[in-house]
């Protein structure tokens, strides 16, 4: 090989060895880069973007292996039912534990609990004298009750201290579901198709109505009357007395099976044709025609301020204007109402997400995803959202511009 000829190799050889050393270097400098590169910017939160904030939240404290199994907002507390058939009172405006105690010892329903302000009711349990010769109402002490019953008993709860005040075991039955009061006695529905009513004065049975159906809704109690849907579709109205008297009844279409609402003097009803019903509660006038809704309710009914509420299973939430009964809108997803907020209504879907929706035309602006959380409190009356996990952490939502959550708001 001449001299040219072996410069000329010796550069291609030079070139290649140059290479085969800072190609690695290169790729080494490219996987550095690459590792260090910024991630990617988060986007933006659904629920900042909602104009809502986390008021506070709160962590129960349970035993070893109690979830939470059920929340209920009425007033000023939240109550929460476990596995394990505690009651735990919670304070709605602060998220403070107000107290727990044993609903049953038994491995039996606990229904929802019910609120009764002002119950005058001694500690102590009246005697037979006091069924014949009540004493005067002034005469008592008067306490904010509230009262939870299973299928054996029933307990009247101080619910400012969690204290007792009545444990009344149901004698000869078992009831359906839970009760009503007017705070002097407690009606509920028998599996034996009778409806009885309990003094809780002296802790007796007053009277007990055989209807010949079974109920599967609440009663309730207003006005000096009860109110009870069955399962044959009729809605009865009885006076809430010692006698108890009916004082009418009006046959539907088809069965009562989910809770009813009354409000303003007239009872509504969903039933399970899919239609809502209203009648006044005087003498069980009608108001106005029944309207359909989207799907067979299984939910209870919720009154808002003009606006009626109601889930059907398979078709979502309907709202019906309470003035006239007209359908406003229908969310086809929809399960449950969280809270009503200025001009909206806080939908959780079957996705577990909350659609902000306007209350009039049912126009979802924005979603907000839930699915850490387990349970929500069903809610029409108080600017705020509750939601819960089965471990006990326990959160309340809020408008970001709303003033600060009062006793008066919850109430």
């Amino acid at each position: 090989m001449g001299i040219k000829a072996r410069m000329i190799f010796g550069s291609f050889c030079w070139f290649f060895l140059t290479a085969a050393i800072l190609l690695p270097l290169v790729g080494c400098d490219a996987g550095r880069k690459a590792s260090t590169k910024a991630p990617a910017a988060v986007g933006p939160d659904p629920m900042k973007q909602a104009g809502l904030v986390e008021y506070w939240q709160r962590q129960l404290t349970l035993a070893p292996n109690e979830r939470i199994e059920s929340v209920t907002l009425l007033d000023e507390n939240l109550y929460f039912v476990t596995n394990q058939k505690n009651l735990i009172a919670m304070d709605a405006r602060s998220g403070v534990t107000k107290w727990s105690l044993p609903v049953t010892l038994r491995t039996e329903k606990v229904f929802a609990p019910i609120a009764f302000d002002g119950m005058k009711l001694p500690k102590q349990v009246g005697t037979v004298d006091d069924i014949t010769n009540p004493p005067s109402q002034l005469s008592l002490p008067a306490f904010d009750a509230v009262i939870i019953n299973t299928l054996t008993n029933v307990k009247v709860i101080n619910r400012s201290t969690g204290e007792v005040i009545r444990d009344i075991h149901f004698a000869d039955f078992s009831a359906t579901n839970c009760g009503a009061t007017d705070g002097k006695r407690f009606f509920v529905s028998g599996s034996d198709n009778q409806i009885h009513v309990i003094l809780l004065l002296p802790a007796v049975e007053a009277w007990a109505e055989d209807i010949g159906e079974r109920v599967f809704t609440p009663l309730i109690c207003g006005d000096e009357k009860l109110f009870v849907g069955t399962s044959a579709g009729i809605f009865r109205c009885f006076f809430a007395d010692d006698r108890g008297v009916q004082q009418w009844k009006i046959r539907l279409d088809s069965p009562i099976k989910t809770p009813f609402a009354v409000a303003g003097g007239n009872a509504y009803i969903a039933a399970q044709d899919g239609r809502i019903y209203a009648f006044g509660t005087v003498v069980g006038q009608e108001i106005w025609q029944p309207v359909d809704i989207q799907g067979t309710p299984a939910g209870p009914l919720l009154i808002g301020e003009s606006t009626i509420y109601q889930y059907g299973q398979g078709g979502g939430i309907s709202a019906i204007n309470i003035a006239n009964g007209l359908l406003r809108w229908n969310i086809p997803t929809g399960r449950d109402i969280l809270a009503v907020m200025g001009d909206n209504v806080y939908v959780l879907d079957l996705a577990k997400n909350i659609q902000v929706a306007n209350t009039v035309t049912g126009k979802t602006s924005q979603t907000i995803p839930m699915k850490k959380f387990d349970l929500f409190a069903t809610n029409i009356n108080t600017s705020a959202i509750y939601a819960a996990t089965n471990t006990g952490e326990i959160c309340c939502i809020r408008q970001a511009s709303a003033p600060k959550l009062t006793a008066e708001m919850i109430k």
